[in-house]
């Protein structure tokens, strides 16, 4: 049997049709292909919106109208971020291992790249390391990146310190240096950025 072909519908006819290109059987099924390829490309750019790691404006809106989420201020990239917070506390079960999985969907990291234990008090927990990156690109302030662990934990438990990595290093050789980890130009679209720790009492350090 014949494989239909899609992207030629009048070669599908019977030789015994007219097949030529100014022909009625070609303009009407060229038509046909033209409209459905119309209707198929704009309900495929419906389902790329919709999804919420391609949304954007309006779109990321009506998540967070959904979701309980007011955007306020936030850029699109803020936003999305939050979004995802609130729909990976309602996947979290307060476990460790659920809570580092959520923050590497979170972050877009390994889930090796999170590292939290319990604190030496009911309802705390140490964050050992968490990757800044996308966090510092989104503008995100240390507080609010606090705001957004507390978030995904457990009602009733709370960051107790937390130690964040940073990317900035120093060559190991005279004259190497990585863009993506040395000092910044003056423009800071380039460089490392230091890491932070602090307890929720302190300054960072």
């Amino acid at each position: 049997m014949a494989e239909f072909k899609f992207d030629n519908l009048v070669s599908n006819l019977p030789d015994s049709f007219a097949k030529s290109k100014d022909s009625n059987n070609y303009k009407l099924l060229a038509t046909e292909k033209y409209i459905s390829d119309i209707i198929y490309n704009d309900i495929q750019d419906l389902f790329n919106a919709l999804d919420i790691d391609n949304a954007s404006g309006k779109v990321l809106d009506m998540y967070g109208g959904r979701l309980g989420i007011n955007r306020g201020a936030m850029t699109d990239e803020q936003y999305l971020i939050m979004l995802k917070a609130k729909i990976a506390q309602n996947l979290s079960d307060g476990t460790r291992e659920s809570i580092s999985n959520v923050l590497s969907f979170i972050l877009e990291c390994q889930t090796a790249d999170i590292q939290i234990r319990s604190g030496t008090n009911t309802g705390e927990v140490i964050i050992e390391n968490i990757p800044l990156l996308l966090l510092i690109n989104a503008g995100f302030n240390i507080e609010q990146i606090i705001g957004i662990v507390n978030i995904i934990l457990p009602v009733g438990v709370k960051v107790a310190s937390h130690s964040f990595s940073g990317t900035f290093e120093f060559g190991s050789a005279e004259n190497e240096y990585d863009q993506n980890k040395g000092f910044a130009d003056d423009d800071m679209t380039i460089g490392g950025y230091f890491g932070i720790e602090t307890t929720m009492e302190q300054e960072a350090l």
